[in-house]
């Protein structure tokens, strides 16, 4: 009875998820949100306002598809457009398997404002066509806790000002891309814009972008392995450093794992995101291997010169 009864007081007095919402729609994902539900959602979803995040939530596609959210933009402009969502009270946002299009804003962060203390972790999903009027075509992360972002895209991102994906300043936890694409993006300093925070990236590229792929303000580090890039801006005291080893900061706690989503697999990018990315890459068409034909070698006789045997003369015996 009082393990019941202590359970009881700790539901009426903590913000705890107690179930998983089907959403096809802007107003059931709000009505999900205000239930404080994870959310599966089960439809393309048109948006119409920024919703708010103040508790640890998940959101994905429905089974093995992924949906569409559509801000409603043009995706050159913060007319008409919506962010999708603002994480705070310290909460952590989870989004995976999930297409991202025409978000816009006319101030911060075009598709995620993560607030103080907050965070958000980004899995398998793509996002294209965003714009923001300052900082952060994509995502704007400002005193944030955690970053996350893995196996994920974003193109045709553009910030007015910093930041034309990734806008992170004064993080207090871990800032975390592994496998992340970035193509054809803008903003006047750095598709990624980095400042008093340290980023540890794996994988992935930062290319045919206009500006520099990475901007480094002052106080700012990032460790890369794996990771590929063309041009970076960088601050006196800013450090990019190669590396694979992670125990450079040995007091960070490993960061989540593709293997802690196990039901998603990555796809590749979907009609909902332009593939037709102007590219320098080589082609990915196999190539077969001509086949090199050995030139026949002709074994040289080897001619024994005949032997002559020394004729034996017998000694004459005396009878």
């Amino acid at each position: 009875m009082m393990c019941l009864l202590l359970f009881l007081h700790f539901c009426m007095h903590a913000d705890i998820v107690l179930s998983s919402t089907v959403a096809s729609s802007y107003d059931e994902i709000s009505s999900a949100l205000s239930d404080n539900d994870d959310i599966e959602i089960s439809s393309d979803v048109s948006w119409y306002a920024v919703l708010n995040i103040t508790y640890d939530c998940t959101v994905t596609s429905y089974g093995d598809s992924t949906y569409t959210i559509d801000g409603g933009g043009s995706g050159t402009s913060s007319d008409g457009a919506s962010r999708i969502f603002r994480v705070t009270n310290k909460a952590t946002l989870t989004l995976q398997q999930l297409n991202i299009e025409y978000t816009g804003a006319s101030g911060d962060g075009a598709a995620f404002v993560v607030h103080s203390g907050s965070s958000l972790t980004l899995s398998d999903v793509k996002i294209a066509y965003s714009y923001s009027d300052s900082n952060g075509g994509a995502i704007y992360c400002d005193g944030c806790h955690n970053l996350y972002i893995y196996d994920s895209s974003f193109a045709y991102c553009t910030a007015s000002s910093y930041g034309g994906v990734f806008y992170i300043s004064s993080t207090t936890g871990t800032v975390e891309l592994d496998s992340v694409q970035t193509k054809t993006s803008e903003s006047n300093k750095g598709v990624l814009y980095l400042e008093s925070s340290d980023a540890y990236i794996s994988g992935g590229k930062f290319a045919s972008n206009y500006g520099y792929d990475i901007a480094l303000g002052n106080d700012a580090a990032i460790y890369y392995c794996g990771f590929t890039y063309e041009t970076i801006l960088e601050a006196d005291d800013s450090i990019i450093e190669q590396t694979c080893d992670w125990t450079v900061v040995p007091s960070i706690s490993p960061a989540p794992s593709w293997s802690q989503f196990p039901s998603i697999q990555p796809s590749s990018l979907s009609t909902a995101v332009p593939t037709t990315f102007p590219s320098t890459e080589p082609s990915l068409v196999p190539t077969t291997p001509t086949p090199t034909t050995a030139a026949p070698t002709t074994p040289t006789p080897t001619t024994v010169a005949p032997t002559t045997p020394a004729p034996t003369t017998a000694a004459p015996t005396t009878p």
